[in-house]
């Protein structure tokens, strides 16, 4: 209580994994054509990532120290949510590409594009 947390070079790593992760997702959805707001949102995580590791090293208060915690907490269980959002796009547009695929021939991989 009032002494920040030790914050261990293992959970450190795992942020910085975080991090270059939702980077290299974001530039995947960006080579791929995906959806701007999901590339958007990897980088943005991948900043935050960045950022909150630095104010953590930086960091001898206890209170900062765990409204940084917080900060990591919630952008971890929004990155959540948002995996579980692009899964279901994703298979969505397998089902359709699919259903395209078996009506459309050649032409599906057009329409696939403006569906994503």
């Amino acid at each position: 209580m009032g002494e920040p947390a030790e914050i261990t070079d293992m959970y450190t790593l795992d942020i910085h994994r975080f991090g270059r992760t939702s980077a290299e997702l974001a530039r995947w959805i960006d080579r791929s054509e995906g959806s701007d707001d999901l590339g958007c949102l990897f980088r943005a995580m991948a900043i935050e990532a960045r950022d909150q590791i630095n104010r953590l090293e930086d960091s001898s208060e206890a209170a900062p120290t765990r409204d940084d915690l917080r900060r990591l907490a919630g952008m971890f269980a929004d990155a959540e949510l948002i995996a579980l959002a692009a899964e279901r796009r994703s298979q969505h547009v397998r089902r359709v590409s699919i259903s395209l695929q078996t009506s459309c021939g050649a032409h599906a991989s057009t329409r696939i594009g403006t569906l994503r």
